[in-house]
């Protein structure tokens, strides 16, 4: 992929995810980070057109190499999804084959200046123990399984309130910041110090 296709293709990229946006659509930002991190983090960068866009669910998002072998990378923001494929399932049946994450809780603040410092990295275990913190009652409460679309949804890290008795809307933001503690007490390295660590 040459620098102009990759720019062309970029451009394309970004525009779709505007217009998406404009729709009102809540997944269009995931859409781009996911693509910003893999771009990253990815040896060379993304290496053509298909890669820009954001990567089916049967696909890891990314391949890394280091200590001597590779590692299997998915990103996980906010609130999205993925396909699931049971309703009884285990903590053994979240990405068995990945073995790190990219993480955020929170998108919109996130620009190209900015994301490599807002974007945190984990192993699969620690992604797992996240997800059981941050969860009122464990990682139950932080996962929920949708039957009707066979989808597995990350419950929203923000949540609106409203409060029927004064007819107003707050927000809640416990499950948000239990994230930032679980970040801060597991000293997770944001995506550009485990650039750094991994390329040496």
């Amino acid at each position: 992929m040459t620098k102009a296709e990759k720019i062309a293709a970029i451009r394309e990229f970004n525009n779709r995810i505007r217009e998406e946006q404009t729709k009102g659509s809540t997944g269009a930002k995931g859409k781009w980070v996911d693509f910003m991190a893999r771009d990253y983090l990815m040896a060379k960068g993304v290496g053509s057109v298909d890669d820009v866009r954001c990567r089916s669910a049967e696909k890891t998002d990314f391949r890394l190499f280091y200590d001597g072998r590779y590692h299997d990378g998915e990103v996980k923001t906010g609130a999205g999804s993925w396909k699931f494929g049971k309703a009884d399932w285990t903590e053994d049946d979240i990405f068995p084959t990945i073995d790190i994450f990219v993480v955020a809780a929170e998108t919109e603040f996130l620009t190209e200046e900015n994301f490599m410092d807002q974007l945190w990295v984990c192993t699969r275990d620690q992604y797992i123990a996240m997800l059981t913190y941050t969860g009122k009652n464990g990682i139950g409460s932080s996962l929920h399984f949708d039957e009707k679309h066979g989808l597995m949804k990350i419950q929203p890290y923000v949540t609106k309130v409203v409060d029927k008795k004064y007819n107003k809307v707050r927000f809640a933001y416990a499950r948000l910041n239990k994230f930032y503690d679980f970040v801060e007490q597991n000293d997770l390295p944001t995506i550009r110090e485990f650039r750094d660590r991994v390329r040496g």
